[in-house]
């Protein structure tokens, strides 16, 4: 079995580079944390009330962490 820290993503917003969560999923607390930033973040390129999921994957950088 692999271990479980081989398992972990780390997601980090591409404008500021900055680290937002390291998860084995991304689920619904982690997209909102994930949102929150890039609202924050890149407010001369809002994202509508509902963003669909690749809008925001788009804006975030995914690798697995070592």
């Amino acid at each position: 079995m692999p271990d479980s820290a081989a398992r972990l993503f780390v997601v980090a917003c591409k404008d500021c580079r900055r680290t937002l969560v390291t998860v084995e999923r991304l689920g619904d607390q982690s997209i909102a944390v994930v949102t929150d930033h890039l609202r924050a973040c890149a407010a001369s390129e809002p994202l509508g009330e509902a963003p669909m999921l690749g809008e925001i994957m788009n804006r975030v950088s995914v690798r697995g962490k070592v």
